[in-house]
C-alpha cells in the first residue's frame, strides 16, 4: 500500500531486526513503520534498542501493544489487517513529524556506520574513522583504533560516506577530510604523519572540498 503513496518514498525493508538495527545505525531514515511480532527480537524491544529512533509507526494484532508503544514514543499504531483508509489516516496525521525529521536528517551525520565483515556486520564511529583503503573488492577501514577488513567494495563506501566529510583522494584511498593537515604536488598528508598519494584527478576535487 505504501507503493501507491506519491511522497513516501520506500527505502528500505528488513527480513530480520538484525537486519534492521544495521541499517538504521548506518543510514538515516525518516519513517520506520515496525511489527510487534518478529523473529528474535519483539517490535517494542527493538524500539527500545534504538538511542535516536526514527518517526515510528506500530503494527499489532492487539490493541492492549498501544500503551507501551505511545511510552516509547510511536506516533500512531495500526491494526492488522491494515485497511487503505487507516493507513492515510495515519499519513495524514504524520506528515507534518516528518517534515521535521527530513530537516533534521539533512544536516545530522549518524554517529555510526555498518559495515560488512564477512558473515557479520561491525558498527564503527564515522567521525574515528579515519580513511579506507581499497584491498581489490573489499576495503580496508582504518580507525583512530584499529584497522578494519570490510567485505565492500570503496565505491561503495564512497557512496555512502561522501555525504559526511569523506572525499577520495586516488583510485585506491578514500580519507575522512577533518583528518586531512596537508596537501602537497602528489601526496596528502594526514594528522598522524601518514602521506598518501594524491591521484593527479582527484586534485582539483580534493582542493575545492577543503575550501
Amino acid at each position: 500500500m505504501l507503493a501507491d503513496v506519491p511522497d513516501i518514498d520506500l527505502a528500505t525493508t528488513c527480513v530480520s531486526p538484525r537486519h534492521a538495527l544495521s541499517v538504521l545505525a548506518s543510514e538515516p531514515h525518516d519513517l520506520l513503520f515496525l511489527d510487534v511480532s518478529m523473529p528474535e527480537l519483539s517490535g517494542l524491544d527493538f524500539l527500545r534498542a534504538l538511542a535516536n529512533p526514527p518517526v515510528t509507526v506500530l503494527l499489532t494484532a492487539h490493541v492492549e501493544h498501544a500503551l507501551v508503544a505511545f511510552d516509547l514514543g510511536v506516533r500512531d499504531y495500526l491494526l492488522k489487517p491494515v485497511s487503505k483508509q487507516r493507513l492515510h489516516r495515519c499519513l495524514e496525521h504524520i506528515r507534518p513529524l516528518l517534515s521535521a525529521a527530513r530537516a533534521d536528517s539533512a544536516v545530522k551525520a549518524p554517529p555510526r556506520l555498518s559495515i560488512r565483515c564477512g558473515n557479520a556486520h561491525r558498527l564503527i564511529d564515522i567521525a574515528q574513522t579515519q580513511r579506507i583503503e581499497a584491498a581489490g573488492n573489499f576495503s580496508l577501514v582504518y580507525t583512530e583504533e584499529e584497522r578494519i577488513f570490510a567485505s565492500e567494495a570503496l565505491k561503495d563506501l564512497e557512496r555512502r560516506l561522501t555525504p559526511f566529510g569523506f572525499v577520495r583522494i586516488h583510485k585506491s584511498h578514500l580519507v575522512n577530510m577533518r583528518f586531512i593537515r596537508s596537501i602537497f604536488a602528489s601526496d596528502v598528508g594526514l594528522g598522524n604523519d601518514l602521506l598518501l598519494p594524491l591521484g593527479r584527478a582527484y586534485r582539483a576535487a580534493v582542493v575545492d572540498a577543503l575550501r
